[in-house]
């Protein structure tokens, strides 16, 4: 460590680290491994042989470690991470996709979920492992892509989205795509550690028949998520790897009752016993909870100026009781709950209140994009940074709040929120 100076200035002392092991000083961390891996060896050697001496069976092998499917999960939700950056930049767009689910599922239970009119392209996997993975979308949604490749009209490119199969020229645009596809997997696997590092090349695109021989015989990790390309819902894109390629075992059945119930949390659970949507007038007191219209159904009730989708409970109360203060109404909407029914006449503003910003409720964001959201939608959540702040921007977030939002943001906010119709 040395002092350094310049010009007259003081910059503070100066510090040169350098491994110690090319200088002799210490054993080099390749001979302490060696060393270790030796000594356990020997010792597991010696183990054997005492186990033999005495009749006894060898202890089976150490079975992986707990959080291997964590990891496995992490990589492919990289992948799909990176896949849309990669078709963006081939599109010439921000394009963005939202994670849904990830699991790992049998051939049968891909296929049940898959549903009708999918476009399945192969991919061959190599590297570490071999075998064929598969990317899974909606037909329009590989129309879509295929389509903006092409730079179709928008014409043209509705009618596209709305047909029952791809022609050509969209089936090798779409293979175009799968290609770039491959390519943001291979790199993700090929940076990361954690599992094998594999290869991938496109295949096939085809349409899924309907049948179990469009996927070979074996247990897969998905991850699915949905497509927003300038601030449209594209639909849904899956990316399959065979599960065996990841270290990974068919977990044992479990109830879908009880999984979805341990999915959804707290709010989902007081959702469920509730009707879907409350509402809170004018007439509501300080509490804010409850209002003359609380109860009705999804969609029901169209005196509602605002409308808040939601995760957070006790933020949304807050907000209702905020509303109530100032002579205007909202109704709350669980994140999982329809988005046209809940879409009246008469919706001022509609506020997304996040318990974290997060990728879920960025899919809402979607969602409520593609059904002709003509109102301003703002954003409500803790911690925002800039790079989510345009993520935001990006799913059609026209303004953010900090939460817990304060009673004179969100009167500002209402204040300019146009009197139009939400659909």
């Amino acid at each position: 460590t040395l002092p350094m100076e310049a010009e007259g200035c003081d910059f503070g002392p100066f510090t040169l680290a350098l491994p110690a092991a090319p200088f002799g000083l210490v054993a080099s961390d390749a001979a302490t491994e060696a060393t270790d891996e030796t000594d356990a060896t020997a010792a597991d050697t010696a183990a054997a042989a005492d186990q033999g001496a005495a009749g006894e069976e060898p202890q089976p092998p150490t079975p992986a470690p707990p959080d291997s499917r964590r990891l496995a999960q992490r990589v492919m939700a990289d992948c799909l991470a990176r896949t849309g950056d990669a078709v963006g930049n081939l599109l010439g767009g921000s394009l963005g996709i939202v994670p849904e689910r990830q699991a790992v599922l049998t051939r049968e239970e891909v296929l049940a979920q898959a549903g009708a009119g999918q476009v399945v392209a192969r991919l061959t996997v190599g590297g570490e492992g071999e075998g064929e993975a598969c990317v899974l979308t909606d037909l329009p949604t590989a129309a879509a892509l295929g389509g903006g490749l092409l730079m179709l009209p928008e014409d043209e490119l509705a009618t596209a989205m709305r047909a029952d199969r791809l022609d050509q020229d969209l089936t090798d645009a779409y293979a175009e795509v799968i290609t770039v596809i491959a390519s943001a997997c291979t790199t993700v696997f090929a940076e990361q550690d954690t599992v094998a590092r594999l290869r991938f090349d496109r295949g096939t695109v085809a349409t899924l028949p309907a049948d179990n021989r469009a996927l070979p015989a074996a247990g897969y990790c998905l991850a699915a998520g949905r497509v927003a390309f300038a601030g449209r819902d594209l639909g849904r894109l899956q990316l399959l790897v065979p599960a065996y390629l990841l270290g990974l075992e068919l977990p044992e059945a479990v109830d879908e009752a009880q999984e979805a119930m341990a999915d959804e949390g707290d709010f989902a659970a007081t959702a469920a016993q509730e009707p879907g949507i409350e509402e809170t007038g004018t007439a509501a007191d300080d509490s804010g909870v409850a209002g003359e219209a609380a109860g009705e159904p999804a969609g029901a009730g169209a005196m509602a100026e605002v409308l808040l989708f939601s995760d957070d409970r006790a933020e949304s109360d807050r907000i209702l009781a905020m509303l109530a203060r100032i002579g205007s109404s909202g109704r709350v909407c669980h994140f999982k709950d329809p988005v046209h029914a809940a879409l009246a006449p008469g919706v001022r503003m509609v506020v997304l209140v996040m318990s974290e910003v997060s990728e879920q409720g960025f899919g809402v964001a979607i969602k409520l994009a593609s059904a002709g959201l003509r109102v301003p939608l703002v954003a409500a959540g803790p911690a925002w940074t800039r790079s989510l702040v345009l993520q935001a921007v990006k799913y059609g977030v026209s303004d953010v709040l900090v939460t817990p939002v304060a009673e004179e943001d969100l009167r500002a906010r209402l204040a300019v929120a146009p009197e139009q119709q939400a659909a």
